[in-house]
């Protein structure tokens, strides 16, 4: 069976939000406004993304899927490259654990 990759983006304001929608990216509308709504959109973005990989990680692990993950930056703000690495190495930390 081939793997299954998804791609998560953590987004670190409106605009990005705006932007990776302009690009083509769904965002549910409960999430977008979760996202508006938050204190720190980063934040809650590197959160979020991290939590539908992990249950998307492991639904899949559990139904015998092989899975990877792409983590991607869409802005050149260094605080969401940033965000991004740490959300690659937090995806990588959660695959480990799991073998």
């Amino acid at each position: 069976m081939k793997p299954v990759i998804f791609t998560i983006t953590p987004c670190g304001s409106s605009k990005t939000l705006d932007f990776m929608k302009w690009l083509g990216i769904h965002i549910p509308e409960h999430l977008e406004q979760r996202l508006k709504n938050s204190e720190d959109i980063l934040d809650e973005s590197v959160k979020l993304s991290l939590n539908i990989f992990e249950i998307l990680y492991f639904y899949a692990k559990g139904k015998g899927i092989p899975v990877g993950c792409n983590v991607e930056s869409v802005s050149i703000r260094k605080v969401e490259i940033d965000a991004s690495i740490k959300l690659l190495n937090q995806v990588k930390e959660i695959m480990k654990d799991d073998r």
